[in-house]
């Protein structure tokens, strides 16, 4: 049990949120590989995306891509256990990005995220094709360390693929190794940014 906002960290922001959208009706997704990131977590409901980042603070990088997930997303969010300043929460509001603040296992919601602000349908399609591949649940804001989160599980499928056809190319990788992304380009991105954080 969590008793003090400075013992949290990002990952246990993850099942109260994913609760919380649940029970709004929400199939739950995490670590949604998206260009050489993931989004912590993904909710899809009948024709409406949700996505949320997890952070300890409301901070640039958070802020960031909350506002990036907004291409996708018919609604953005950002999740921290913090108190933001009215700063951060400014630019918040002027961008949409809704803010949530998790406290004790509790979702509050400081900000509503404004729907569709930037939503691209045609790339919200590219996300639901994504999903379509992925199993719901899991646990968002998994750190990326060595042989942990989505591309690092993909990423030893491929070496052991290439150990055998060593010669393969990214466009025949694609084709023989199951993989969620949307072309052997950004497959190949993905990965070589995975094997970069291992090394």
């Amino acid at each position: 049990m969590i008793t003090a906002t400075r013992h949290y960290r990002e990952v246990e922001l993850s099942d109260p949120v994913s609760r919380w959208l649940r029970r709004q009706g929400f199939t739950v997704y995490t670590e949604v590989p998206l260009w050489e990131t993931s989004v912590d977590i993904v909710g899809e409901r009948a024709d409406i995306l949700v996505a949320v980042e997890l952070k300890m603070t409301l901070s640039k990088k958070v802020r960031y891509s909350a506002w990036r997930n907004q291409d996708f997303a018919h609604c953005s969010f950002a999740a921290v256990p913090t108190r933001p300043t009215e700063k951060s929460l400014s630019e918040c509001r002027q961008k949409g990005i809704g803010v949530l603040r998790v406290l004790y296992g509790a979702v509050h919601v400081i900000i509503p995220a404004a729907h569709g602000f930037r939503h691209l349908e045609r790339q919200g399609e590219h996300m639901r094709d994504k999903l379509k591949i992925l199993s719901p649940g899991g646990r968002g804001g998994m750190p990326f360390l060595a042989g942990e989160g989505p591309a690092q599980a993909i990423l030893s499928e491929v070496e052991a693929y290439r150990g055998i056809h060593r010669d393969a190319t990214w466009a025949q990788i694609y084709e023989a190794v199951p993989n969620h992304y949307s072309n052997p380009k950004s497959m190949a991105q993905s990965l070589n940014a995975a094997r970069a954080r291992q090394s």
